[in-house]
């Protein structure tokens, strides 16, 4: 046992001697991340009377739900500078939002409930700066911007008033742009592959902010830098 655990640890020593998470000008990085997100949505708002109800904004897709949820992204960028990482990724997600429930305004003992479903993919580019790049721990900071295409589902109903007021659904194809800073730390696990730990702070804008405000996301993920 003892020298088993005597080669164990030669082993790690040895690699943590060869590692060299340090980033240098010329190296082009292929990245695979996938993380958890949570999302705000806007708050909708019921207009009309009972039977006769218009769900407006929050049929829409603007309920006021928490959309937690998966994320994937994949990239490919070059060090401009030993500092300096520009490049290009895309994303794919699927949200589910909470039930969220509505009183009617003329009739306020009355509920009516609506599901959110939000399918949604991405291009655009990225830039990151990074403060130690001849360290084997490189942590950074920098932004991003994606063009957006959404396709979001919303089911409402009034339970118990089935009969006068039909549950009603609708869907859209909303676009628009999702953008924020972003940090993060690269640590080795190679001599050109590294660990990805980021958070990424996200706004949307366009057509598809008018459903999602804003949330958060953490990601983990994995690069290999080459010539």
């Amino acid at each position: 046992m003892r020298q088993n655990l005597m080669l164990l640890a030669a082993i790690c020593l040895a690699l943590v001697n060869a590692t060299n998470g340090s980033v240098k000008k010329g190296d082009v990085a292929f990245e695979v991340s996938g993380g958890w997100v949570m999302e705000k949505t806007d708050t909708g708002n019921i207009e009309g009377t009972a039977p006769g109800i218009d769900f407006g904004d929050v049929l829409s897709g603007a309920t006021g739900a928490d959309l937690d949820s998966w994320m994937v992204m994949i990239g490919l960028s070059r060090f401009a500078t030993d500092h300096l990482q520009l490049g290009v990724a895309g994303f794919y997600t699927q949200m589910n939002g909470d039930t969220e429930s509505f009183a009617l305004p003329d009739f306020p003992d009355v509920v009516a409930e609506f599901d959110l479903d939000l399918t949604a993919f991405g291009i655009g580019g990225r830039a990151r700066y990074h403060f130690n790049p001849t360290d084997k721990w490189v942590g950074y900071v920098g932004a991003q911007a994606f063009w957006v295409s959404a396709d979001v589902d919303v089911d409402g109903t009034i339970p118990g008033f089935e009969g006068i007021a039909p549950p009603g659904s609708n869907s859209d194809s909303p676009s628009g742009i999702l953008w924020g800073p972003v940090a993060g730390l690269r640590c080795p696990l190679g001599q050109r592959d590294e660990l990805l730990l980021e958070y990424q702070y996200h706004l949307w804008a366009g057509d598809v902010g008018d459903v999602i405000e804003n949330g958060h996301g953490f990601f983990l993920g994995l690069s290999h830098r080459t010539k």
